[in-house]
């Protein structure tokens, strides 16, 4: 669970301290990065980039996602390898008739 947690959260921490550096290195940013323009009490450039980082970290759930299925599919393709290495007759479907 531990390595789990470090696993899902160490790239998060990245992805962040990236756009953030990103964000800062520019210095025509600076000021707009600092403006408060809905006075909410967080700078604009900080709601800029939690946006972009909440943006992010749904693209790779998605992603995640992908492989996951994808990751299903080669656990059945190479069930179906071994047991036709192990001489197991299984009828492959085809294509569905119409």
């Amino acid at each position: 669970m531990l390595l789990l947690s470090i696993l899902i959260a160490t790239p998060i921490l990245i992805l962040l301290w990236v756009v953030l550096s990103k964000k800062l290195y520019k210095k025509e940013n600076l000021k707009y990065f600092f403006r408060n323009k809905n006075n909410n009490y967080i700078p604009d450039g900080i709601e800029d980039i939690v946006d972009e980082v909440e943006d992010r970290i749904k693209r790779v759930k998605e992603e995640a996602e992908d492989v996951k299925e994808s990751l299903k599919d080669l656990k059945e393709q190479t069930e179906d390898v071994i047991d036709a290495a192990l001489g197991k007759d299984k009828k492959r479907r085809g294509r569905p008739k119409k």
